[in-house]
């Protein structure tokens, strides 16, 4: 950003050469005198408490251009974390230096810039001026001596450019803030903590907060502010990554590296509040690099899953997640290195931790709209599929009720036909008019209508809205009563107890289940032996107080029925094919008696098929 800003402007040095006083006690006429080493470019030298003297060589002024300007050249010195900066000039009448950096009041000089200046006299002769540097943060520095009009013009260009990228990085803020107004993403809402904290960052990094606060705080509680801000940007970013790559299923291995990291993140930040400034910079510099390879390995680790249908989250694909992880390290990886001396590169390595925050907060606010994006348009789709859903289920609860309607309809019509004949033959059977083709016809019409009755036991079963309604009675009287009901005149009952069984249960569904179960035995039973319907006291297995209805009979030619079948809707025994029936009586009364908590159990002796029905008493 700072090449753009001087790409116009003459830049007066033309040697730069540096010696490290690693006593940090030498004095100017002591230090001029020893073996300076020349450089090019960027003074890079890493992390070191040594004094640093630069020797600039400072090229004459043409005599013409110096009559149209001001008389002097300008200092200007990047980056604004550099602590202390001694200006020491032989043609200077105060022999004092002149001191700058960022402990130091913003704006001594009068110059206005963001950077740090000195402003030294223009000369016809080429000359030295001496820099002396001594900074807990890296000795990363870039110098440049500029006439008055140059260098008002590249701050002015420096400044719209700083104003761009806050300008670009808070409308990234609010295009996701808004997307979170409305979704309240988790991911989302990371994001605009560490994008406002990273605003923030780069506000101080690029001297802003100097300008703005230079009345209200300290110069040396701001310059602890700045490297709190840039131990704390690795922390809030490297947290963010996390919480945004635990979403992906990806190697534990990586996510324990991680966690580790953000543990070592805050010791740095406890480190850095104690007082250990340059130890902990350091540090943070060379975690930088170690964080951003880890992120990309951990994204590699990413293993592609099935998402399920109730997912409420889209998951970006792999590669532009290892894309945006390699980008992240290309364009920190470099500047991290020429922060810790062992490169020297162009001037955006001075504003590594910006390249950062502003890439990162780039590439990861189109990932995030494009995740929310299709996030919206995959919940839409489900919320479509769910409405086509729920039309087609209530069409078909319309078509069942319709159903429901006609088939109730047609029992009805039909039954009452089989009544009106069945009435016929009853009057005959007491004139004693009946002969076997009548005999057999009322048998089939107590057959048609055995099966219309189980076929509306069966609707009403499936019926949602059927509840339970108990009834006190007596299970004795009421057993009797459903054994005379039957035609079948060979059916024993057999009490094993005295007196009146009084129960309180669903009567209706009682009466259902206990015909159900004498049908079942006189339909399947051998004529030539009486059908056994067993009472007796018994409690269950938890205590409960109850009565257990067993109703036993010898096989006829249906034979045995399957024992792991026997309750299944329309079973039927081979040899009961014979006979008319639906195969749901069964089923009805095991259904029933799970509804009323009652029990019914198939447990067949070596000569008889017997049902036992438990009911709470």
């Amino acid at each position: 950003m700072g090449l753009f800003a001087t790409v116009q402007a003459k830049d007066y040095i033309s040697q730069k050469a540096v010696w490290v006083d690693s006593s940090s006690q030498t004095v100017f006429k002591d230090a001029i005198k020893q073996d300076f080493k020349p450089y090019f470019g960027l003074l890079a030298n890493g992390y070191t408490p040594s004094a640093q003297w630069i020797r600039l060589g400072i090229d004459p002024v043409n005599p013409n251009e110096s009559k149209s300007q001001e008389n002097s050249l300008v200092i200007r010195i990047r980056p604004l974390y550099l602590d202390q900066i001694e200006l020491y000039d032989p043609l200077s009448e105060d022999k004092k230096p002149q001191v700058t950096g960022d402990r130091y009041p913003f704006n001594a000089n009068g110059l206005g810039s963001l950077n740090h200046t000195f402003e030294i006299e223009s000369s016809s002769n080429f000359r030295y001026v001496y820099l002396r540097l001594v900074t807990s943060s890296s000795s990363l520095l870039v110098v440049e001596a500029f006439d008055l009009k140059s260098f008002y013009a590249a701050d002015r260009i420096q400044e719209y450019i700083y104003s761009m990228v806050l300008s670009i990085q808070l409308l990234l803020f609010f295009w996701v803030l808004i997307g979170w107004l409305g979704e309240k993403d988790r991911l989302s809402q990371f994001f605009l903590i560490k994008q406002l904290f990273f605003i923030v960052q780069t506000l101080c990094f690029f001297g802003f907060h100097r300008m703005i606060l230079a009345d209200y705080v300290q110069p040396s509680s701001l310059d602890e502010l700045l490297s709190l801000l840039t131990v704390m940007v690795l922390f809030i970013g490297l947290f963010y990554e996390y919480i945004f790559l635990s979403e992906y299923q990806v190697s534990m291995v990586f996510l324990w590296v991680l966690r580790f990291l953000i543990c070592l993140c805050v010791f740095n930040i406890l480190s850095l509040l104690l007082g250990f400034v340059q130890p902990a910079l350091m540090r943070n510099n060379w975690m930088v690099l170690i964080v951003t390879v880890t992120l990309f390995l951990t994204a590699l680790s990413i293993q592609p899953r099935v998402l399920s249908v109730s997912s409420k989250r889209y998951e970006l694909q792999k590669f532009w997640i290892v894309s945006y992880y390699g980008v992240i390290i290309l364009t920190t990886g470099f500047g991290v290195l020429a922060i810790a001396g062992f490169t020297q590169l162009s001037e955006v390595t001075l504003h590594a931790s910006v390249v950062y925050s502003f890439v990162s907060g780039l590439f990861m606010t189109v990932l995030v709209q494009y995740r929310s994006h299709m996030t919206r348009m995959m919940n839409q789709e489900i919320a479509n599929q769910l409405i086509l859903v729920t039309k087609q289920a209530d069409l078909e609860r319309e078509m069942k009720e319709d159903q429901k309607h006609f088939v109730t309809m047609l029992m009805h019509e039909i039954k009452n036909p089989l009544a009106v004949i069945d009435m016929s033959m009853s009057l005959k059977k007491e004139a004693r008019q009946v002969d076997f083709l009548s005999a057999a016809s009322s048998r089939a019409i107590k057959d048609i209508k055995s099966i219309i009755d189980r076929c509306v036991e069966y609707d009403q079963l499936n019926e949602s809205a059927a509840q339970t309604k108990p009834q006190h009675f007596d299970f004795i009287d009421f057993i009797e009563s459903a054994v005379k009901s039957f035609d079948f005149k060979n059916i024993l009952i057999v009490k094993k107890l005295e007196g009146p069984c009084p129960i309180v249960s669903d009567r209706h569904y009682v009466e259902i289940i206990v015909n159900n179960l004498i049908d079942n035995a006189v339909k399947y039973c051998d004529p030539e032996h009486s059908i056994e319907v067993i009472l007796e006291l018994l409690p269950s297995p938890e205590g409960q107080a109850g009565v257990r209805l067993c109703v036993a009979n010898y096989p006829g030619t249906a034979s045995w029925p399957d024992s792991t079948q026997v309750f299944q809707k329309y079973y039927r025994a081979k040899g009961a094919m014979k006979k008319a029936g639906t195969g749901l009586g069964l089923f009805l009364i095991a259904s029933l008696a799970k509804k009323i908590g009652a029990t019914c159990q198939y447990v067949p002796s070596n000569t008889q098929v017997r049902f036992e029905l438990w009911l709470p008493a």
